[in-house]
């Protein structure tokens, strides 16, 4: 994977910002809830240069 650029960074902060708005709402339908927190993850991983899988785990040896 190359390095990210700044404008990528962005808008992964971006998307990371939204969706912990989404999560903060405690109305949110349970299904809902789970989809966002995969996708939170996923953005998170991408912050962090790893691939998590569907389960959360990262699929790079450390």
């Amino acid at each position: 994977m190359t390095e990210p650029t700044q404008q990528q960074i962005d808008s992964w902060n971006s998307v990371k910002a939204k969706f912990e708005e989404i999560l903060a709402n405690p109305n949110i339908d349970p299904l809902k809830k789970e989809r966002f927190e995969f996708r939170l993850r996923s953005v998170n991983g991408l912050l962090e240069g790893k691939v998590y899988d569907h389960k959360g785990k990262t699929n790079q040896k450390e």
